[in-house]
């Protein structure tokens, strides 16, 4: 009788967690879900994202910002260039990063002044995504 009264509240609180859930579910205003339909709008929301938390003017733009965004990418082509800001997360939403395809994605210095520290240059993040490479590295230790 025990194991079957340990059942009926288990059903009960796992319905509870289900419905207490919406799905999708009710992201906050700093995360985006892009849809690659939509690539113009897309592009507007990324520069006003990066306009606040990143770029070069002033030096080092967004590094002590409150804000903090998440771009999540359906699976799909996106004809957009992202340059990551500071604490600006930008994530595919495939089952592989070959199922979400980014144009260009850039991640720049805080500063095309050296002299203002490398430890500027994370607090940001991008995963599970393909971009095209835009440039290519010769290692020179490798024949």
């Amino acid at each position: 009788e025990m194991k079957q009264v340990i059942g009926v509240i288990l059903f009960m609180w796992i319905g509870l967690v289900l419905s207490a859930e919406p799905n999708p579910p009710t992201w906050p205003s700093s995360v985006y879900v892009f849809d690659p339909a939509n690539s113009a709008q897309n592009q507007q929301v990324i520069d006003s994202i990066f306009a606040t938390n990143g770029g070069h003017d002033p030096s080092f733009n967004g590094q002590w910002s409150n804000l903090r965004y998440a771009l999540l990418f359906m699976p799909g082509t996106h004809n957009v260039n992202v340059n990551v800001g500071y604490y600006t997360s930008v994530i595919g939403l495939g089952e592989t990063p070959q199922d979400t395809n980014i144009a260009t994605v850039t991640c720049e210095n805080g500063d095309f002044d050296y002299t203002g520290g490398a430890l500027s240059n994370f607090w940001r993040s991008a995963e599970n995504f393909y971009t095209q490479p835009s440039r290519t590295w010769n290692n020179a230790a490798t024949p």
